[in-house]
């Protein structure tokens, strides 16, 4: 599995290529699940984001458009599989150290309409990651050091080049936000959360 690590701020980030010979990924069949919930109406409309679903895309007790998509189950173990690495490499953690308790995702669709989001964190979560489905060219996940308390100076940011079937892992406390987006297609992307045992 191919990784970059990006050790920044008091903590680590690892950015993880998604290789077709791992977890089989159909990313067009993904995007029409991910369009077929949104035309059922079941996403969150909080004003944040143009379109954020439930945490619903690996739990077997919720119906959803994509429950018998083989890809989502391929895409959850890839992520777990990135947790286990990060854990060895960042934390020096053998795999009989740990446990991953729970893990949850959900989607989100953006585009030009969205231009910055707030930041934010996934705590009390222990991993974190972003799997950048579907970009169009356009926007990056920014990271915050937590010693920058305005988050407004450059040289307290760090912004990594994500590109698409990349995870993103980072530990959850990390403050995070979306750059926006100054294109109209849309950009899918998927946010997942685990809870380890450590």
């Amino acid at each position: 599995m191919y990784y970059k690590n990006y050790k920044i701020f008091p903590t680590e980030i690892l950015l993880f290529k998604q290789e077709e010979n791992e977890f089989d990924l159909d990313v067009p069949s993904m995007i029409q699940d991910i369009e077929e919930e949104i035309q059922q109406q079941r996403h969150i409309d909080n004003g944040a984001v143009p379109v954020q679903s439930y945490s619903i895309l690996w739990k077997d007790d919720i119906e959803w458009c994509g429950k018998q998509n083989e890809s989502w189950k391929n895409l959850q173990q890839s992520f777990i599989r990135c947790c286990e690495v990060y854990c060895e490499v960042c934390w020096g953690l053998s795999p009989e150290k740990f446990a991953i308790l729970h893990t949850n995702s959900w989607f989100y669709k953006t585009d030009s309409s969205l231009w910055k989001e707030n930041p934010h964190n996934h705590f009390p979560a222990t991993l974190s990651g972003i799997f950048y489905l579907k970009l169009n060219g356009g926007d990056k996940t920014v990271f915050y050091d937590p010693r920058n308390v305005s988050n407004q100076l450059k040289e307290w940011v760090f912004i990594p080049e994500t590109q698409e079937n990349y995870w993103c892992i980072f530990p959850s406390h990390a403050q995070h936000s979306s750059m926006g987006t100054q294109t109209d297609l849309p950009r899918y992307v998927i946010a997942a959360d685990a809870w380890l045992q450590i």
